[in-house]
């Protein structure tokens, strides 16, 4: 059980970069900004944007779990 600890942790490091990453590229990075203009308040460009990486967050997880459940795992995207 030992042995696996690091490679999970590696997972989950790996995971985040690849996340951020993928947060920055230029069209997320439009699609916030151009929705995130509309608001002349920081609190609601704020509540925008964790809506916007919670929306992203659960699909990622949906996906993730469907993938990894029982026969999700063995089938091709």
């Amino acid at each position: 059980m030992t042995g696996s600890a690091p490679s999970i942790v590696s997972f989950l490091f790996l995971g985040f970069f690849l996340g951020m990453r993928h947060a920055t590229d230029a069209d997320h990075v439009v699609a916030i900004a151009t929705i995130v203009s509309r608001e002349h308040r920081m609190a609601g460009s704020a509540l925008i944007g964790a809506a916007w990486g919670v929306g992203h967050t659960l699909t990622v997880m949906a996906v993730g779990l469907e993938r990894s459940a029982g026969s999700g795992a063995k089938r091709p995207f």
